[in-house]
């Protein structure tokens, strides 16, 4: 996956985790997506894949400030 779709990825799974917490009302936030196809399944019908989905998104924000880190020391030695 490119460093783009990447970023892209991080932001949506973290939007996925604001709105499933938004609907048990654990953090006050747009439940409005609860709907799409995505959400619905991290959502599991109020029985939610939290851990697991926070896990993924722990990897993938690691995996992204890893490229973040690799992009900044090449530029540096530009």
């Amino acid at each position: 996956m490119d460093n783009r779709r990447l970023s892209k990825q991080v932001l949506e799974l973290y939007q996925i985790i604001r709105v499933c917490l938004a609907e048990m009302n654990v953090i006050e936030g747009n439940t409005r997506y609860l709907h799409h196809p995505i959400v619905k399944h991290v959502y599991n019908e109020g029985h939610p894949y939290i851990i697991d989905a926070y896990k993924m998104l722990e990897a993938m924000d690691k995996e992204h400030q890893r490229r973040g880190e690799n992009v900044l020391k090449t530029l540096k030695k530009t």
